[in-house]
């Protein structure tokens, strides 16, 4: 019996070099797409420097989880703060407010995991900046905060007021 559902590059690595751009301050490093799930899920790489994060926001339709590598990054989860060091997960559930800023002096780095995949590679890719290597970026000295709103809104994400 054979699995009509399953995606041929399953089976072997993957061989293209992953995209990787800056968002708000953030390297995003996509490392599996939404095509690459059969759209189940995305998963990026992000290296957050000193002082950058995001707005509160929230999604109603993904979920989000957060898996620390290096560093440390604070996270408001709805009601709780959530220090996230390596090795450390945490879980947006689909429509809970969130945000996360870098409050410790150094890089820090974690995966993202969003599910379903492809509207976060959608919003990334309109929002952000194409870069190479991987030193992390710097904090942009403007940010367009109503181009971030009306770019978030056509990616199903709404940008909350600050807490």
């Amino acid at each position: 019996m054979t699995d009509s559902t399953a995606h041929p590059d399953h089976t072997r690595p993957l061989e293209r070099t992953p995209l990787r751009l800056e968002v708000l301050g953030v390297q995003v490093t996509f490392q599996l797409r939404a095509a690459d799930t059969l759209g189940a899920y995305s998963m990026f790489e992000a290296l957050v420097p000193p002082g950058a994060g995001t707005p509160p926001h929230r999604q109603p339709l993904e979920e989000e989880a957060f898996f620390g590598l290096e560093g440390e990054v604070t996270f408001q989860v709805g009601d709780h703060q959530v220090l996230l060091t390596p090795g450390d997960r945490t879980v947006v559930p689909r429509g809970t407010p969130h945000a996360f800023v870098n409050t410790s002096g150094r890089p820090a780095r974690m995966l993202i995991l969003v599910s379903p995949g492809g509207s976060h590679e959608r919003f990334f890719e309109e929002l952000g900046t194409p870069v190479s290597g991987t030193a992390p970026a710097a904090m942009p000295a403007d940010i367009d905060v109503q181009r971030v709103i009306e770019v978030a809104a056509r990616h199903h994400m709404e940008i909350l007021p600050p807490v």
